[in-house]
């Protein structure tokens, strides 16, 4: 029982953290486009660094399907909301 209440509030918390990479990317796009920009970098760099630590944490090394996940979650936080911004230039 203990485990499956771990599980939930580390979904939990990973989701509330996703949204708000969301809405944050998604307001920094529609003000400051150009600062989006490195923003993106700076999150991806970080979000890799996070997951690695939290491998490393648990015994286990950054594999590569751990990157490329990764790697396609943070594109999708970031850069996804920056087609959103555009789609409501455009109307």
């Amino acid at each position: 029982l203990l485990q499956w209440a771990i599980f939930v509030a580390q979904t939990l918390t990973g989701a509330v953290a996703g949204i708000g990479v969301w809405l944050g990317f998604y307001r920094l796009w529609s003000t400051w486009p150009f600062y989006a920009v490195p923003a993106v970098g700076v999150a991806a760099i970080a979000t890799l660094v996070l997951a690695r630590t939290l491998r490393r944490r648990h015994g286990r090394d950054l594999d590569l399907l751990t990157a490329v996940v990764t790697a396609v979650v943070i594109t999708v936080l970031t850069v996804l909301p920056a087609a959103f911004t555009l789609q409501g230039l455009t109307q």
